[in-house]
């Protein structure tokens, strides 16, 4: 019966990781997309709120948080507390590598952190903490925290499960991150493309004209001939002629 028993609990824990699956690469907002697997995480590694950090610079006062089920204002203030957070400074040692409180600060530490203080502040007691550095390099970062409000630590076996989704989280924050500047650099774009005080012409690498501006047909006006301007292409190591 016990052997039957374990072998049921292995065939929910395994459907659960499957819907984890989904729910990560179900959206490209980050928030979205925590708020989707984190009931699902909770089953798998029980915990009481988690939190992803993205940091679009390698300063970690920098971080944006997308917190589940812990209120937003524990990191309202996060830039005042990211010299005192322990958990950052420790896994971005060991990047790619679940650590636990225990493997980060004494209990004393903690005690006395910061964060640990704020977070009884705002009514989220965090006694407890794992946490993953997902990636980290010179011009980005990010981090899953998971965190338990009871004196309860992550076991062995908890740490192992989150070690083994840790890829999957890494992929989805990429994905998140990535479209994320993408949607900007577009917002940015067409910013400029729209504007009336500039002159822009959007190309192809060979020179085949995507886009442009409102005030390049006038400033194109001043030098080129109807004719000449619709067989005109920019070429690679030439610009538009000066305006005097």
């Amino acid at each position: 019966m016990a052997t039957t028993n374990r072998g049921l609990a292995k065939i929910s824990a395994d459907k659960v990781a499957l819907e984890l699956l989904e729910a990560l690469g179900s959206s490209l907002d980050v928030q979205t997309v925590l708020t989707a697997a984190y009931p699902l995480l909770a089953r798998l590694v029980p915990t009481d709120y988690g939190a992803v950090g993205v940091s679009s610079t390698a300063r970690p006062q920098d971080f944006e948080w997308a917190v589940a089920e812990l209120p937003s204002s524990f990191f309202a203030a996060y830039p005042e507390m990211a010299a005192h957070d322990f958990v950052r400074s420790s896994v971005v040692k060991q990047p790619n590598r679940v650590l636990r409180d225990q493997e980060m600060v004494s209990r004393r530490e903690l005690e006395q952190n910061v964060m640990y203080r704020r977070a009884r502040e705002v009514g989220a007691p965090l006694e407890h903490v794992m946490a993953i550095m997902l990636h980290v390099d010179e011009t980005w970062q990010s981090g899953l925290s998971l965190y338990r409000e009871r004196r309860r630590p992550f076991s062995d076996r908890e740490r192992a499960r989150l070690q083994s989704l840790a890829p999957a989280f890494a992929n989805a924050v990429r994905n998140c991150y990535h479209f994320g500047h993408l949607t900007s650099w577009k917002s940015g774009l067409d910013s400029l493309l729209a504007s009336t005080s500039e002159a822009t012409v959007l190309v192809t690498h060979d020179g085949i004209e995507i886009e442009r501006s409102p005030g390049v047909n006038a400033l194109l006006g001043r030098w080129l001939t109807a004719p000449e301007r619709s067989r005109a292409r920019v070429r690679r190591g030439q610009d538009l002629p000066a305006v005097p």
